[in-house]
């Protein structure tokens, strides 16, 4: 029994070196899955894990992709560059996001050490569906109390 929560509270909790920093637990208007997010109010979060101490950002790089491959192949279509900042949270972003799409991003950070890290896993959110439930018609079932919605596109988001 001992063993089995050894080895449930070490997995919970990740190694890091002494002299590397990492980015994880992004998240999108506060949630970690966020699909359906309103156009008006994106806002990006992330922490910073590391085994060193008083370390607090400089700057971080963030960068969207429509798909995962584009993201891992750097077809980005936004790359914000370096941009000076100590914030983590509710930070936005210079990229006007469209209506009912799919979108991938990374972050990465600088400490006030020198540290780099490396860009974080990926990410995905979806924004609002905005006007397209206004072109897609319902067809009306004349045995119950029901209704059938034609959609024209699928958002799957694959973690």
């Amino acid at each position: 029994m001992c063993i089995i929560a050894i080895m449930l509270i070490s997995t919970k909790y990740k190694a890091y070196a002494a002299d590397n920093i990492c980015v994880d637990n992004l998240k999108v208007n506060g949630l970690t899955e966020a699909f359906g997010q309103p156009l008006s109010n994106i806002r990006f979060s992330w922490e910073i894990q590391t085994g060193l101490n008083n370390v607090n950002q400089t700057e971080y790089h963030v960068v969207f992709a429509n798909t995962r491959n584009e993201l891992e192949n750097q077809n980005y279509i936004y790359d914000s560059g370096w941009v000076k900042s100590e914030e983590n949270t509710n930070v936005t972003v210079g990229y006007k996001f469209s209506e009912n799409q799919l979108y991938y991003w990374k972050v990465q950070v600088k400490d006030n050490q020198g540290n780099i890290s490396d860009l974080s896993e990926e990410h995905c959110f979806s924004t609002e569906i905005g006007n397209a439930w206004n072109t897609n018609q319902a067809i009306w079932s004349n045995g119950g109390d029901f209704t059938f919605f034609r959609w024209k596109k699928v958002l799957i988001c694959l973690m």
